[in-house]
């Protein structure tokens, strides 16, 4: 294939980030990161960055909020575990009790 006589497309790097986010956030960002240090953006430079910038702040917020969901489910789990802990705690001490309560009345009856 006689690449020779190719010409290079140029995309808007604002139209291909948009397009990337809808398919995966962190890709759109490493672009956005690349596409910021060409020297032939000119103007577009610093759009560019503000919407590195922007990108930036999306996804931490996007990670936040699923972190604090993860934590808040990890809490209700321990929480769960905690109550059944203490369930099994109540239950083994009641049968304890009726053990203890029958070894007596055995021992009062055949003492």
């Amino acid at each position: 294939m006689d690449m020779s006589n190719a010409e290079t497309i140029k995309f808007n790097p604002i139209e291909v980030y948009e397009f990337l986010k809808d398919i995966n956030q962190d890709f759109s960002i490493k672009y956005l990161e690349t596409t910021c240090l060409k020297p032939d953006l000119d103007s577009k430079q610093c759009d560019i960055c503000n919407l590195l910038i922007y990108a930036y702040q999306d996804r931490i917020k996007q990670l936040s909020n699923e972190s604090e969901r993860m934590i808040k489910a990890r809490q209700q789990e321990i929480k769960d575990s905690q109550q059944q802990n203490c369930r099994g705690i109540l239950c083994f001490t009641k049968t304890t009790e009726k053990i203890f309560n029958l070894t007596f009345i055995y021992k009062e009856h055949n003492c």
